[in-house]
Protein backbone atom coordinates (compact mmCIF):
# COMPACT_ATOMS: atom_id res chain seq x y z
CA UNK A 1 0.00 0.00 0.00
CA UNK A 2 1.42 3.52 -1.15
CA UNK A 3 1.33 6.43 1.40
CA UNK A 4 -0.04 9.92 -0.27
CA UNK A 5 -3.06 8.49 -2.73
CA UNK A 6 -5.78 9.69 -3.10
CA UNK A 7 -8.01 6.87 -4.91
CA UNK A 8 -6.11 4.96 -7.50
CA UNK A 9 -4.14 8.54 -8.58
CA UNK A 10 -0.17 8.37 -7.02
CA UNK A 11 0.45 11.88 -6.12
CA UNK A 12 3.79 13.48 -7.08
CA UNK A 13 6.33 14.54 -4.85
CA UNK A 14 7.84 17.91 -5.20
CA UNK A 15 11.21 19.14 -3.36
CA UNK A 16 11.71 22.62 -3.87
CA UNK A 17 14.25 25.29 -1.53
CA UNK A 18 12.89 28.26 0.61
CA UNK A 19 14.86 30.77 1.32
CA UNK A 20 14.03 33.87 4.45
CA UNK A 21 14.98 34.98 7.87
CA UNK A 22 13.05 35.30 10.79
CA UNK A 23 10.70 33.13 12.37
CA UNK A 24 9.89 29.84 10.12
CA UNK A 25 6.10 29.98 8.74
CA UNK A 26 5.60 26.57 10.47
CA UNK A 27 1.72 26.91 9.09
CA UNK A 28 3.34 25.76 5.83
CA UNK A 29 4.11 22.52 7.07
CA UNK A 30 0.56 21.87 6.77
CA UNK A 31 -0.79 23.98 4.20
CA UNK A 32 1.81 22.47 1.88
CA UNK A 33 1.93 19.05 3.03
CA UNK A 34 5.70 19.63 3.66
CA UNK A 35 8.38 18.85 5.28
CA UNK A 36 11.92 19.27 6.12
CA UNK A 37 13.71 16.78 3.21
CA UNK A 38 16.75 15.97 5.76
CA UNK A 39 17.50 16.19 9.44
CA UNK A 40 19.90 19.31 9.06
CA UNK A 41 16.85 21.15 7.00
CA UNK A 42 14.99 20.58 9.99
CA UNK A 43 17.66 21.74 12.53
CA UNK A 44 17.48 24.84 9.98
CA UNK A 45 13.85 25.63 11.07
CA UNK A 46 14.69 25.64 14.60
CA UNK A 47 18.07 26.57 14.94
CA UNK A 48 19.52 28.92 17.37
CA UNK A 49 19.39 32.56 15.11
CA UNK A 50 15.20 31.94 13.86
CA UNK A 51 14.31 35.07 15.61
CA UNK A 52 12.37 34.16 18.72
CA UNK A 53 14.10 37.01 21.14
CA UNK A 54 15.08 40.79 19.87
CA UNK A 55 18.55 40.68 19.76
CA UNK A 56 18.94 37.08 18.26
CA UNK A 57 20.50 37.33 14.51
CA UNK A 58 18.46 36.89 11.41
CA UNK A 59 20.47 35.59 9.00
CA UNK A 60 18.67 34.46 5.58
CA UNK A 61 18.97 30.51 5.66
CA UNK A 62 17.81 27.97 2.66
CA UNK A 63 15.58 25.02 3.83
CA UNK A 64 14.97 21.91 1.77
CA UNK A 65 11.70 20.96 1.74
CA UNK A 66 9.55 18.48 0.09
CA UNK A 67 5.74 18.17 -0.39
CA UNK A 68 2.90 16.01 -1.64
CA UNK A 69 0.81 18.97 -3.27
CA UNK A 70 -0.60 17.97 -6.63
CA UNK A 71 0.53 21.68 -8.07
CA UNK A 72 3.61 21.66 -5.97
CA UNK A 73 4.45 24.32 -2.95
CA UNK A 74 1.93 27.49 -3.22
CA UNK A 75 4.54 30.12 -3.88
CA UNK A 76 2.70 32.98 -3.49
CA UNK A 77 1.79 31.69 0.01
CA UNK A 78 5.52 31.35 1.14
CA UNK A 79 5.96 34.73 -0.55
CA UNK A 80 3.38 36.35 1.91
CA UNK A 81 5.50 35.26 4.94
CA UNK A 82 8.54 36.98 3.43
CA UNK A 83 9.93 33.40 2.57
CA UNK A 84 10.65 33.14 -1.51
CA UNK A 85 10.82 29.33 -3.07
CA UNK A 86 13.31 28.54 -5.53
CA UNK A 87 15.09 25.15 -7.11
CA UNK A 88 11.85 23.55 -7.32
CA UNK A 89 11.73 19.91 -9.06
CA UNK A 90 9.34 17.56 -9.66
CA UNK A 91 10.74 14.36 -8.23
CA UNK A 92 9.29 11.06 -7.93
CA UNK A 93 5.71 9.81 -7.75
CA UNK A 94 4.61 8.51 -4.20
Amino acid sequence: MTLFTKGSDRVPRYYFTVTGAGLFPLDMLRFDSAWPATAEDAAAIFGHDFGYTPDAPRAKRSIRMACVQRDGPTVGRWGSFGWSVGDESRGEIA
